[in-house]
């Protein structure tokens, strides 16, 4: 019997976000590795920069938290790097300032491509992860070559051979373009396509560990780190009169809005001495109202007024 609808609709969804939705990053290993870059972004840039902090609490540990860096990836303030800033000026032996270094930015970047041979090849597209220098080799021959032919065509492009030598820090790696270039197919394209680069690192790298790196670069720096709240929440907070963003689009919370809305109110100050005090004229009843202004109220009633006041009550 064949599975449901509904469990083969959860089945298909636990495969994306399991397999595919995982967004695998292949890294160039050891060796010759030949590829095939594929450019399907209508703007022509077929890359995208990548930034991560592997924030660790001590040298040689494990990382607790991994965010990508906002400000390289997305050309936006990373409260990660301003952090970090000031947990460098913080440091107080060698020890602290090699471990904010390891905290810094890891540069590379990422393309999708056709991995022809090795361990990753597949004949499906793949995002590949390599060095700044190695993209800036590849850069140059499309540069190079981009006078005579186009080296990205899908089908009159040309493969880059990269070879990869020596382990750490000795690491090198050098790029050639290749003898022989297989055109890609139309459905190699099509599924190229459907890769977006940057929504495979939002996936991978912001993933709402920002605060968990922050408290960790706080505990192992000994520096205070004040998390902001977003930038609308934070103006709410502050502001003593509600302006007309805040107030629902809907009518009548409209109008409940604006009229419950907190007024600031401006005094004008009051003198503390009060050299003269003025008698009002008598209304139309035969009193008198005196302005008081901050003296004792009938400290400017005079004995016949005082009698013509009785009198007038006499009457009444």
């Amino acid at each position: 019997m064949a599975l449901s609808p509904a469990m083969m609709a959860l089945v298909k969804n636990a495969r994306n976000r399991y397999t595919r939705g995982n967004s695998k990053f292949v890294k160039i290993k050891e060796g010759r590795t030949r590829v095939r870059i594929i450019s399907t972004e209508a703007d022509g840039k077929f890359w995208q920069d990548l930034g991560v902090h592997w924030i660790k609490t001590e040298l040689g540990g494990k990382p607790v938290a991994v965010v990508g860096c906002s400000d390289l990836v997305k050309d936006e303030p990373c409260p990660i790097c301003t952090a970090i800033e000031k947990a460098m000026k913080a440091a107080v032996d060698d020890d602290q300032v090699k471990l904010v270094k390891e905290w810094k930015t890891k540069k590379s970047v990422l393309v999708k491509a056709i991995i022809r041979d090795g361990a990753d090849a597949s004949p499906d597209p793949q995002i590949l992860e390599i060095t700044p220098s190695t993209f800036g080799s590849i850069v140059s021959m499309i540069e190079e070559y981009g006078n005579e032919t186009d080296p990205l065509s899908p089908t009159t492009g040309i493969d880059f051979v990269i070879t990869r030598s020596g382990k750490g820090l000795d690491t090198e790696y050098g790029v050639i373009p290749a003898l022989k270039s297989d055109p890609l197919t139309k459905d190699q394209v099509a599924k190229a396509k459907e890769i977006n680069l940057l929504e495979a690192i939002e996936k991978e790298f912001f993933k709402g560990e920002e605060t968990k790196a922050l408290n960790a670069i706080g505990a192992a720096s000994g520096i205070t780190l004040a998390i902001a709240p977003p930038k609308r929440a934070a103006g709410l907070l502050t502001s003593t009169v509600a302006t007309e963003d805040d107030i629902p689009e809907d009518p009548a919370p409209r109008r409940a809005a604006a009229t419950t809305a907190p007024r600031t109110i401006v005094e004008e100050p009051i003198e503390a001495e009060v050299t003269e005090v003025k008698t009002a004229a008598p209304s139309k009843a035969g009193t008198t109202v005196a302005s008081t202004a901050g003296a004792e109220f009938g400290a400017a009633v005079e004995d016949s007024e005082l009698d013509s006041l009785l009198d007038g009550l006499d009457g009444i």
